[in-house]
């Protein structure tokens, strides 16, 4: 049910209606061109392969909507897991279509006619992006952007950087001066959507997503440092990976050779191959843990050691690889591409999964953090003093590029990795409170294995096993089940009639004022005439008796709804006792509402007590 109705709620809603109502007015334009202006065939070609690839898309859009519905409905997903999954597509969708025109733009040459059918195509298909996966999300969520704060702001820097880039790409193109302001203004103007569509694609990553009302939680503390990077170099992933589809399918590239088809094929066929092996590596570590009977700090230090090893590795293969390949674009995109592609998939297969189980401390690390830093420094500074004795500058500004993009995530990964080897694995246990844990063996309870036909009795209200000393099985009379003496206890005191009701079959047991110290129920072990393993079988035979001497439900419809009054009663009343102390409510069956009621007595006596 919808809080309220949908309305600009983030920063995405707010951009996205500017560029649309933008957009608009300029097709409004086109329209009246196309009517009152001389008619030209291409004109009208391209405004029908406009309209057609929009309908086009907006129907797989459709569809795809329609089959995530599908599939959250089978599998029961809950509405905020539901808006998370949604916002995702839409966020990735409105962040690509948005970066689209500014890759496309250098390599269309002068063809203007498909140059407006892209930035078009591009633009419609990021709106639908929007308004099929984000518009009504604010009708049950909200985006917390207070949440890690800190790895957003690594998005501003990213963004920068980027723009610098494609702005010196406009300098090496040889165009006239007032090509190059358009390229300028138009590559400004379209930072604005990608940047903040990426940013709260990073706050829905990082679980920023919380419902309508509740209030937001400031939590700005760093868990590891290379999640920090993982988005921007998602992103980047994507832009190198537009960058080489429009190389491999372009003939009209102005700043470098254009990329055969058959490194494309290897540089896809790599990355399969890449998901296959860590793929069946994980399932082989996860196998030998069981197998070994390992414990989850146990799996948890093993991948997590396996995945920052494996992300240090790929981060600083680019920095080799583009010493040797310099501007030679086909090798060196493929290279960076996959390496990119390596450290992402060992990121979510060794980090992502077990990432809420556990932390990592830096404060006891310090020292050795700062050795880190020192050391990549200086590699960095002695790559870069590398970088230019080369003779020819292309070769020099990528190798600059490279070290000094690439230098973020080996620093980030090493210094993750340190810290796990020194100790600094901190596990969560389940958002109570830290555990450290050490290399201390646990062990297991040995399980009783059952005797005979019968497994060990239990009370069927508090679930504990019976034994002779604490847990002792008292039975009822009347009906033969079995309880423990506290709740037997218990129930008298709580019921107070003459008459016991069992919690089970409501079949009523006569109650005496003497018969309150002894009991009603028979000391299934007092006298030592019943052993533990037969209770179960006593228990039916009292049942049977009591059925065949028509006993059954024996007590006045009078004493069963006083009964059942007295029950509500007492449950509502304990409930809001309940709510005051924070007591979980959680309850489906009537043993669970014994077991609820026995704690809230504890609690109640340990306060009388105090």
């Amino acid at each position: 049910m919808a809080h309220k109705p949908p309305k600009p709620s983030s920063a995405t809603d707010f951009v996205v209606i500017a560029f649309a109502g933008i957009t608009s007015i300029l097709l409004i334009g086109a329209i009246f061109f196309l009517i009152f202006a001389p008619v030209v065939a291409a004109n009208w070609i391209l405004a029908a392969a406009i309209v057609g690839s929009v309908l086009l898309i907006f129907g797989v859009l459709r569809l795809v909507k329609y089959v995530m519905d599908l599939c959250h409905e089978y599998y029961g997903t809950g509405r905020i897991e539901r808006t998370r999954n949604e916002m995702m597509v839409g966020l990735s969708g409105v962040w690509i279509c948005s970066t689209i025109p500014r890759i496309a733009a250098y390599f269309m040459g002068t063809n203007y006619h498909l140059f407006i059918y892209t930035l078009t195509v591009s633009l419609l298909t990021c709106f639908m992006f929007h308004f099929l996966f984000n518009y009504r999300f604010n009708q049950w969520c909200k985006l917390n952007y207070d949440n890690g704060m800190v790895s957003e702001l690594v998005l501003i820097p990213f963004h920068i950087v980027l723009l610098g880039f494609l702005v010196s790409i406009n300098v090496d193109l040889g165009v006239t001066k007032k090509q190059e302001t358009a390229l300028f203004l138009g590559q400004l103007v379209m930072t604005v959507l990608p940047f903040i569509s990426s940013w709260e694609l990073s706050v829905v990553f990082k679980k920023g997503l919380i419902w309508q009302g509740h209030k937001r939680v400031i939590n700005n503390s760093v868990d590891q440092l290379t999640s920090l990077l993982i988005p921007s170099f998602s992103i980047l992933l994507a832009l190198l990976s537009m960058v080489f589809i429009g190389f491999s399918t372009s003939t009209v590239s102005n700043y470098s050779p254009t990329v055969d088809w058959t490194t494309v094929g290897i540089t896809v066929g790599a990355c399969l191959l890449v998901v296959i092996v860590l793929g069946l590596f994980k399932v082989l570590i996860v196998f030998i843990n069981e197998k070994l009977k390992k414990r989850t700090y146990d799996l948890v230090l093993t991948e997590t050691m396996i995945g920052f090893s494996g992300i240090a590795i790929f981060a600083f293969l680019p920095r080799i690889v583009v010493f040797v390949v310099g501007c030679d674009v086909p090798i060196y995109l493929s290279s960076v591409i996959i390496s990119i592609f390596t450290v992402l998939t060992f990121y979510r297969l060794f980090i992502s999964p077990n990432q809420h189980l556990w932390r990592l401390d830096f404060s006891k690390n310090c020292n050795l953090i700062l050795i880190i830093v020192g050391i990549h420094i200086i590699i960095l500074v002695a790559a870069i003093r590398f970088a230019i004795t080369y003779e020819n500058p292309k070769d020099i500004e990528v190798i600059i590029w490279t070290q000094s993009v690439f230098s973020f995530l080996c620093l980030a990964c090493v210094i993750d990795l340190a810290v796990v080897l020194k100790g600094g694995l901190v596990m969560i246990n389940e958002g109570n409170g830290d555990v450290e844990m050490g290399p201390m063996k646990v062990k297991k309870e040995k399980k009783e294995k059952p005797t005979g036909n019968h497994s060990r009795p239990e009370c069927k209200i508090c679930i504990l096993l019976f034994n002779p000393s604490t847990v002792i099985p008292r039975m009822l009379k009347e009906c033969g089940h079995t309880v423990c003496g506290g709740c037997a206890d218990k129930l008298i005191g709580k019921q107070q009639l003459n008459q016991i009701v069992c919690p089970f079959c409501q079949v009523a047991t006569v109650v005496g004022e003497e018969e309150i110290d002894e009991g009603v129920f028979h000391r299934s072990e007092s006298d030592g005439r019943v052993e533990l393993g037969e209770i179960d079988e006593l228990e039916d035979t009292t049942q049977r008796s009591a059925k065949k001497n028509g006993k059954k439900k024996t007590s006045g419809e009078a004493i069963r709804t006083r009964y059942c009054q007295d029950s509500i009663a007492n449950v509502v009343d304990l409930t809001a006792e309940r709510d005051e102390m924070n007591i979980s409510t959680d309850i489906s069956s009537d043993s669970d509402v014994s077991v609820e009621l026995n704690r809230i007595d504890e609690i109640e006596g340990t306060q009388l007590m105090t």
